[in-house]
């Protein structure tokens, strides 16, 4: 890079050796600047006369070009495709001068709004005519007008303007809004894309907690049934290899095969980039079996790369709801968990008027196993006991940790037999624990433990839930006074 062009280019004639010092690569963003930038045959490499030795970088948008700038490369000069600035032009020209190190940036085109106008301005950014003729960078030219007069015009109201908001934004606040319900985000991303795309079958898959495979989420235009049995390995395949290297794919495939696909073209979309690579985007039977065009694919990469981000974000807040109603020793819902279960299900019972049932149950002479055998032995048991007492009851059924060496379960839906029917399933697990020692572990004998439990139905022995979790406690106490390994009711 020499230290001329960059004088034309940001106006210091006077501090060569600074410039010179200063080196880098040219950075293009946006189609037309990275046009502007490529070599061809019928003309010089831009008509800033770039040297034909210089590097050249691309990013297809300002968020990429800032994920670039972020890494601390130098950079001589950024040549930025005005199209660009349609939204928000001030923050983007306030995050790209932060990150540029002091590079020269010049806007391709002229800016196509009044604000991208005005920030321009702001910037003192000159703007430079992909078309004009090549200038040479040691001619003593004028440096290119910072500022064209906007056309005079009515300014548009905020409705309009809202209106006018680009595509990426709305679904980008889309996904926003569903940050805290992350099934519904998944399928939102895949209808918008398949809305905007044309594909007939879809499918959006998410990397599983190991990361080793991916895991089908949603579907569009395809069995239902197959969502959480369809896996691929990251790496593998067609799928696996945009996961891994979190770049969009397209190409053509032969119709039919073992999924029935009528066309042959096909699209596979990463969701993030490189190792915040979330997941993919199958897009199949496009419209006309065409294969669409690149700037088409570019806007959709965009698209996912900030589905990944809102997908990234969604599973951790379910990570974090579901570590705080989670017992960490024997995974089973914890005390806050039960609460929240026991409000809603007596609310349900009322307006469906059924009957509910709730019983603690408490593991006999823990204390003493503690005392003999050590607490890891102990939580062993407790894990061994929780797995069994789950185990035993029905899948609508409830099963927590409430505390301690303390269980609670909740029976939901009871008939006309409620007391029956619920203490018979309470009996289940009570048998369940007492039957089998519990295998605590290598160098630890087994041993025998059993429970005891207490029993209190909805709205026969009370109608709220303090008065429910009262008498169920008051049941289990009596029945570790009747001898303990045995079900009180109230």
């Amino acid at each position: 890079m020499t230290p001329e062009v960059l004088a034309q280019l940001i106006g210091e004639r006077s501090d060569m050796a600074a410039l010179e010092a200063r080196g880098g690569v040219w950075l293009a963003i946006g189609a037309r600047a990275i046009d502007a930038l490529a070599p061809r045959a019928d003309r010089p490499r831009a008509g800033l006369v770039v040297p034909p030795d210089a590097a050249v970088e691309h990013a297809f948008d300002i968020h990429d070009a800032i994920d670039r700038l972020a890494g601390g490369a130098p950079i001589a000069a950024i040549l930025l495709d005005a199209r660009l600035l349609q939204d928000r032009p001030l923050a983007a020209l306030r995050e790209l001068t932060q990150l540029s190190g002091g590079a020269a940036i010049v806007l391709c085109g002229e800016p196509p709004t009044r604000a991208a106008r005005k920030a321009a301005r702001t910037f003192d950014v000159p703007v430079w005519d992909p078309h004009a003729a090549p200038r040479s960078a040691l001619a003593d030219a004028p440096r290119p007008p910072t500022r064209t007069p906007p056309p005079d015009r009515k300014r548009a109201r905020r409705s309009d303007r809202k209106a006018k908001s680009s595509p990426n934004e709305a679904f980008l606040d889309g996904c926003l809004r569903r940050l805290t319900r992350p099934d519904a985000l998944k399928q939102y991303v895949l209808d918008s894309l398949t809305g905007i795309s044309g594909a007939e079958r879809a499918s959006l898959m998410l990397r599983d907690t190991g990361r080793a495979t991916l895991l089908l989420q949603a579907v569009h235009g395809m069995r239902d049934d197959l969502v959480g049995k369809v896996r691929q390995s990251v790496g593998a395949g067609i799928a696996g290899r945009v996961a891994a290297l979190g770049r969009p794919t397209v190409g053509r495939a032969t119709p039919g095969g073992v999924r029935r696909y009528d066309g042959a073209a096909y699209v596979v979309l990463p969701l993030g980039r490189g190792r915040a690579c979330q997941g993919v985007v199958n897009l199949t039977n496009l419209p006309g079996d065409r294969l669409p065009e690149t700037d088409r694919v570019r806007m959709w990469e965009t698209m996912c790369r900030r589905a990944g981000l809102a997908l990234r974000h969604a599973l951790r807040l379910r990570q974090a709801e579901n570590l705080s109603t989670q017992d960490q020793l024997t995974q089973l819902p914890n005390r806050r968990a039960f609460e929240r279960a026991l409000a809603r299900e007596i609310e349900r019972a009322r307006r469906d008027g059924t009957r509910l049932g709730v019983a603690l149950l408490d593991v006999d002479h823990f204390k003493s196993l503690n005392d003999d055998l050590g607490h890891q032995a102990g939580d062993r048991a407790l894990t061994a006991i929780a797995r069994r007492m789950d185990e035993a009851f029905r899948e609508t059924d409830l099963v927590c940790r409430w505390g301690g060496e303390e269980f609670a379960v909740l029976l939901p839906g009871l008939g006309a037999d409620a007391a029956g029917e619920a203490l018979g399933a309470i009996e289940r697990a009570r048998r369940a624990v007492a039957t089998r020692p519990l295998d605590l572990g290598p160098d630890v004998p087994a041993r025998r433990v059993t429970v005891s439990g207490g029993l209190a139905i909805f709205p026969d022995a009370a109608g709220e839930s303090e008065a429910l979790l009262r008498l169920a406690d008051e049941a289990l106490y009596a029945a570790k006074e009747g001898g303990r390994n045995r079900i009180q009711i109230a």
